[in-house]
């Protein structure tokens, strides 16, 4: 089952979060804006950037680590699960 999220941050993507939530960019735009966020870790973006990610679950009961997005200063927006 793949468990689609959108996260929304300000400040550098956390590249750190793709290995603690096992996820991925769920298209190539999705990519694009970490790149471009990643390119420079200390820029504050002006506006918040939300990212679409996805990872592989078992099952709907596995959650998202979303107290480490927000200690990295980004919020987990939404999330839904796809067969």
């Amino acid at each position: 089952m793949l468990c689609k999220f959108i996260v929304s941050g300000k400040s550098s993507f956390p590249l750190d979060m793709l290995r603690v939530d096992m996820c991925f960019p769920f298209n190539k735009t999705d990519a694009e804006k970490i790149e471009l966020s990643a390119l420079d870790p200390y820029k504050q973006n002006e506006k918040f950037v939300e990212i679409t990610l996805a990872t592989v679950v078992d099952n709907e009961t596995q959650g998202l680590s979303t107290g480490w997005w927000k200690d990295y200063g980004w919020e987990v927006l939404s999330k839904e699960y796809v067969e």
